[in-house]
């Protein structure tokens, strides 16, 4: 019994000095800094506009964040697995998750206007046209995926932080001189911007060789695997996300103001089991070809808990 014991402590101890617990504790930090600040900064932006106006923007943003599962389709959790099995050439599974994002944003974008305009609240169209811009940032959040495979989620964390401390600096500065709602809502978007900036530099810094080029095959294949995580994610974003459209439309954006500042307090741990999936996932992806050694990596990941 001491033996298997201190065989675990052994396993428990070389897992935690890898590089995937490094990963993950990258990634938590940066979850931490960024939900603290934002949730403060939030307060007191929420202060200043009084909670009508940030209830718009909160209300309009809940609307976007649905559109955003249409856009991203669950091919990222696809593209990891096959990115990790080398089912498929890297560039071209990049290549082709870009070219399906692109098609799937125009839609999205398009689509959720008219649905804004004519069914949601008409008065709000323009906080919706330029909150729904975000939705063209995501299409290459694939970069994310391919880092993460490579356990280079430093790259992530860092276009994460300057994204973040660029938009810190211009929000300060924003409510220091500004009060126009307008222009908040082109900082969430600039915000997310600067970040896919950041990440396609970085990407394109590390990338491997060669072009890829668009599979149509891998294509109809990606699809059909990533349907149903798509509408798993609809379903919770749906979950976590309906509660302020339905007050907006019940109550008042006021109301979805207050609310929303509470309903941020009730995610600030929502990061964590995130944060270390994604950091072990390469570590399990590559364990994966050899059953033995995914059996071990499972059994020593497991022990975590022990």
């Amino acid at each position: 019994m001491k033996l298997v014991k201190k065989e675990c402590f052994v396993n428990i101890k070389s897992l935690i000095k890898s590089k995937y617990v490094k990963n993950a504790i990258m990634l938590m930090g940066d979850s931490v800094i960024r939900l603290a600040v934002s949730f403060i900064l939030s307060i007191f932006i929420a202060r200043i506009f009084g909670p009508e106006k940030f209830g718009r923007i909160n209300y309009v943003f809940a609307f976007v964040s649905m559109l955003q599962v249409f856009v991203i389709f669950g091919f990222d959790e696809i593209a990891l697995k096959d990115m990790g099995l080398e089912t498929y050439p890297e560039n071209s599974i990049i290549k082709t998750v870009i070219d399906l994002r692109w098609c799937l944003a125009i839609i999205a974008y398009m689509l959720g206007s008219v649905v804004f305009y004519f069914f949601i609240d008409k008065s709000l169209i323009f906080y919706y046209l330029i909150l729904g811009l975000e939705l063209f940032c995501f299409i290459f959040y694939i970069y994310k995926q391919w880092f993460q495979i490579k356990s280079l989620n430093k790259y992530v964390v860092l276009a994460s932080q300057v994204s973040f401390f660029v938009i810190l600096v211009l929000k300060i500065l924003y409510l220091l001189f500004f009060t126009n709602l307008y222009i908040y809502a082109f900082l969430l978007v600039f915000s997310v911007f600067i970040e896919v900036v950041v990440l396609t530099i970085s990407f394109y810094t590390h990338k491997p060789n060669g072009n890829g080029v668009f599979d149509f095959n891998y294509a109809k294949n990606l699809i059909k695997q990533s349907f149903p995580l798509m509408l798993q994610s609809f379903a919770t974003i749906i979950y976590m996300k309906i509660d302020q459209v339905m007050i907006g439309k019940m109550m008042t954006t006021s109301d979805v103001g207050i609310y929303s500042i509470a309903v941020t307090i009730s995610e600030l741990v929502y990061f964590i089991p995130m944060a270390i999936a994604n950091a072990f996932y390469p570590k399990i992806s590559d364990a994966k070809k050899n059953a033995q050694d995914y059996k071990s990596v499972i059994e020593r990941i497991g022990q975590i808990n022990v």
